[in-house]
C-alpha cells in the first residue's frame, strides 16, 4: 500500500512540473510589408578590390514599409555588402530602425542575407527585430527578400512579450 501511494505521489509531482511546459503557447502573429526606397545611399565608404569584390559598409537611406500596422512606417536603413562581381555571390548585413505610424513604437532590427545569382530574387535572407516604445518586449522574426534594387518584400512573425 504505501509503494502504490508514493507512486501515485511521484505521478501526481512529475504532472505538475511537466503540465506548465506541455500548456505553455506562444502568440503567434504573421505581419507582411513591402518596402520601398525613399532615398538614394549615403555615406559611409565603396571600393572594389583587386579581386572584383565591391564593399560597401555603412552606408545609409530611408525605406517606406507599407503593409500590416505592426510593420508600416519608415526604416532607417543601414547596410554593409560584400559583393564577388565575378560570381554574384555575396552577403548583405543590415540594421533598420523602423519607426512606425500607427503605434508610438516600432523595431530595430538586423538582417542576414545572401545574393542568389541566378535565383528568383536579387538576395533573400533572415530578419531579427527587437521592439521599442508601445512594442517593448515584443520580437520579430522572419524573411525579407528583395525582387528589385528599389523594394523588398518582408514576411515576419511578431511574438509577444513572455511568449
Amino acid at each position: 500500500m504505501k509503494r502504490w501511494l508514493a507512486l501515485v505521489a511521484a505521478g501526481v509531482i512529475a504532472a505538475g512540473i511537466a503540465a506548465p511546459t506541455a500548456l505553455a503557447t506562444t502568440t503567434r502573429i504573421p505581419v507582411s510589408c513591402v518596402e520601398t526606397m525613399l532615398t538614394e545611399w549615403t555615406g559611409g565608404r565603396e571600393w572594389v578590390d583587386e579581386d572584383l569584390v565591391y564593399h560597401s559598409r555603412n552606408r545609409t537611406a530611408d525605406y517606406r514599409d507599407v503593409g500590416d500596422v505592426l510593420c508600416t512606417g519608415i526604416n532607417h536603413a543601414t547596410v554593409s555588402v560584400n559583393l564577388d562581381l565575378v560570381t554574384g555571390e555575396g552577403v548583405v548585413t543590415a540594421t533598420g530602425h523602423l519607426v512606425l505610424t500607427g503605434i508610438d513604437g516600432g523595431w530595430n532590427g538586423r538582417l542576414v542575407a545572401h545574393f542568389t545569382p541566378g535565383g528568383p530574387y536579387i538576395w533573400e535572407g533572415t530578419y531579427l527585430a527587437h521592439g521599442f516604445g508601445a512594442l517593448e518586449g515584443y520580437q520579430s522574426r522572419g524573411t525579407v527578400v528583395e525582387p528589385t534594387h528599389a523594394g523588398t518584400i518582408i514576411d515576419t512573425v511578431v511574438f509577444l512579450p513572455g511568449d
